[in-house]
């Protein structure tokens, strides 16, 4: 055999080991589940899924340079894919509310504050990593404008939240192929229902006058004008209510204000009615708790959270026919585990809430919503809230890596242990 015929030989086997290898890196390389208590001595320890990060184009490059064109073709855009899509608008928003073009940190320093990170009122400079981080979120908002701008022409884009709107829609028109795909389709159609109800149901308790509603503006200004001018007359008198004019005034009001009470009439049994029906609706949401998948649970627990909030609105309503609360697995967890202090329990309850969440596969990882909120703050602004901590530990860390080593207590990550392995022992399929 000839010294070339050879060389060609051990070239070819030396390709054919490479691929080998290269084919079983590919389909063995399995990372193992991680503790979230780890060097605790709880008998049960927390183990988190590997996270399941959002999808993205992300963009290499400084901001400034701009976004770059998506490569995905709209047919593969599956419907969890839009799913995860319409919650990165959501964290989005602000941005988007800011410039319809592509954001950049210069663009940001005009609004300053819109974010603590970035704002003059910060009590700190911002870490490399919270910058970074901020650049990232920037880059991943920009790269989303890119991906929808094929379909968002269907909605008015002078509404405020016109990309989640267009991406929604584009969800209703795309079939669910997997079982995850399927259920997370059903228990959305499920919430929008229940919401819909829900409003009616508002509407309801507000009641109706039985008179035109011009005459009710028109009622409601003369009774304004007369609070105007007590208060005036108040001022005027020293702080006197036992005057003639005041004492005459006052009864003119409370007369107006009794006329336009009795005009108002609130049809209880309607309500009821409809209550119960919303009712059955909501207990429909139970059977998507029991699930493997973190989307499913995520999206009927938060729905059942925000109807017992408007079930304890509707209940605290004067001669209201509602006093029925809901069997959330947060009362029961409570009776369970016998937790009495309210504001404790709450606490520890959302940790172990998120951390199951992670634990069914939810993206919890340093690039997470949880953890943007944690590092730079941006959900006491979508919030409205004029109070926002930020936490820097955050940034770079995992959602199970930031609540162990920063942001719970020995006696809450105990807590909380306790309420993770209920749900896992109870609802974990």
């Amino acid at each position: 055999m000839s010294l070339k015929k050879l060389l060609l030989i051990i070239v070819a086997l030396i390709i054919f080991v490479l691929l080998f290898l290269n084919w079983q890196n590919k389909n063995h390389n399995v990372s193992p589940k991680t503790s979230i208590l780890k060097n605790k001595s709880f008998t049960s320890p927390i183990t988190i899924k590997k996270s399941a990060t959002i999808e993205s184009n992300n963009i290499i490059n400084k901001i400034k340079n701009g976004s770059k064109e998506s490569t995905e073709s709209l047919n593969d855009l599956t419907y969890l894919k839009l799913y995860k899509m319409n919650a990165l608008a959501g964290d989005c928003q602000p941005l988007f509310e800011i410039s319809e073009e592509i954001i950049s940190i210069e663009i940001l320093n005009e609004f300053v504050d819109y974010l603590p990170l970035i704002s003059k009122n910060r009590q700190q400079i911002p870490t490399k990593i919270q910058s970074k981080k901020l650049e990232k979120f920037i880059n991943d908002c920009n790269d989303l404008k890119v991906q929808t701008k094929k379909f968002k022409k269907t909605i008015n884009q002078f509404n405020r939240s016109y990309l989640q709107d267009s991406i929604k829609l584009r969800m209703q028109k795309t079939i669910a192929l997997t079982q995850e795909e399927k259920n997370l389709k059903q228990v959305i159609k499920l919430i929008e229902e229940i919401k819909a109800k829900g409003f009616n149901l508002n509407e309801l308790t507000l009641g109706e006058y039985s008179i035109d509603f011009t005459k009710v503006q028109q009622l409601n200004f003369s009774i304004n004008e007369l609070k105007t001018k007590l208060r005036q007359l108040y001022r005027e008198n020293n702080n006197n209510i036992y005057t003639d004019n005041y004492k005459s005034l006052l009864e003119t009001l409370r007369d107006e204000q009794d006329y336009l009470e009795s005009l108002h009439s609130v049809n209880n049994k309607q309500i009821s009615a409809l209550f119960w029906k919303h009712n059955e609706q909501i207990l429909q949401l139970i059977p998507y708790l029991n699930t493997k998948y973190a989307t499913v649970f995520y999206e009927a627990h938060k729905q059942m959270m925000e109807v017992d909030i408007f079930y304890e609105y509707l209940i605290s309503k004067e001669s209201s026919p509602i006093n029925d609360k809901l069997p959330l697995i947060k009362n029961i967890i409570a009776k369970q585990l016998d937790i009495k202090d309210k504001r404790y329990y709450d606490t520890v309850y959302q940790n172990a809430i998120d951390l199951y969440t992670c634990y069914l596969g939810a993206d919890c990882s340093t690039d997470s919503s949880l953890i943007r909120n944690f590092c730079f703050g941006i959900n006491a602004f979508n919030l409205g809230e004029s109070k926002n901590i930020i936490y820097h530990e955050a940034c770079g860390l995992t959602v199970e890596e930031f609540y162990l080593k920063h942001f719970l207590s020995s006696n809450q990550i105990e807590d909380t242990n306790r309420i993770f392995e209920y749900l896992i022992n109870n609802y974990a399929k």
